[in-house]
């Protein structure tokens, strides 16, 4: 299980490689359903903290942690007592107060989709989409509408440039578009990572719903975080992003 205090990963770019590739007439249809529902959540949502646990399936090890979001793109996560990472719009600090050691990244200068990856990256195992919008390239993407036991929903297909995946699915609910899974498959097809949604929250504010247990599967074995508590749109100021560094404190890399 990753923790907050991994190194940021600025290169490691999933779908940069995405080749471009037309949509069916009908399939250009769904994708345009799908990113206007996508858009519709995304403006609803200013802010929110979650809180909740993060096990390791395998090890039985559990993280208790919360995490923060304002708009455009202030994160920071706490895990257990010792480790806080935060994203205050333009330098990423972690801390971790167990080896008093602090990391500070600028990210002056990046992209923004490298950046939204780079982010989505280290704090993966603490948010999911559907708190978030989905990571995916407009160019080169594919949809298509299926009828499952619950209803409708939106599989979004982005091709993958690498040696040994193929592709990327995205799942979606019709028609609110909420987040209900994610598969990586190889050049073979078969699934060898995904995210999916175990259970979902009901916000009465928003009127929106949201995952609060999921499961993340891949090479490093079976995650699955489950949230306790949810403030959505509570107020958050950009300040309380802001982590300062304890003097004494020696620098990481």
């Amino acid at each position: 299980m990753r923790t907050a205090s991994a190194a940021l990963p600025l290169g490691a770019l999933l779908l940069a490689g995405a080749c471009s590739r037309p949509a069916t007439e009908d399939g250009g249809a769904v994708m345009a359903a799908a990113m206007r529902a996508v858009e519709q959540r995304t403006a609803v949502v200013r802010d929110y903290v979650l809180s909740g646990s993060a096990t390791d399936l395998g090890t039985g090890k559990t993280l208790p942690f919360t995490y923060a979001f304002a708009q455009p793109t202030y994160t920071k996560a706490t895990v257990g007592t010792d480790q806080v990472s935060s994203f205050d719009g333009s330098a990423l600090v972690m801390i971790d107060h167990a080896q008093k050691m602090a990391q500070r990244q600028d990210v002056k200068g990046l992209k923004e989709e490298d950046l939204l990856l780079s982010l989505n990256a280290l704090f993966a195992d603490f948010t999911v989409e559907g708190w978030r919008p989905p990571l995916v390239r407009p160019r080169g993407m594919t949809a298509r509408s299926e009828q499952s036991a619950d209803g409708e929903r939106w599989v979004i297909s982005v091709p993958i440039d690498d040696d040994t995946l193929a592709e990327q699915r995205v799942i979606l609910r019709a028609p609110d578009g909420a987040f209900l899974e994610k598969r990586f498959l190889d050049k073979a097809g078969t699934v060898v990572a995904g995210v999916k949604v175990i259970e979902e929250l009901s916000d009465a504010a928003t009127g929106l719903r949201f995952p609060k247990v999921w499961e993340r599967t891949g090479a490093q074995g079976r995650v699955r975080v489950t949230l306790d508590d949810a403030k959505v749109n509570g107020g958050l100021a950009k300040e309380q992003f802001t982590l300062v560094v304890p003097e004494g404190y020696r620098a990481g890399t």
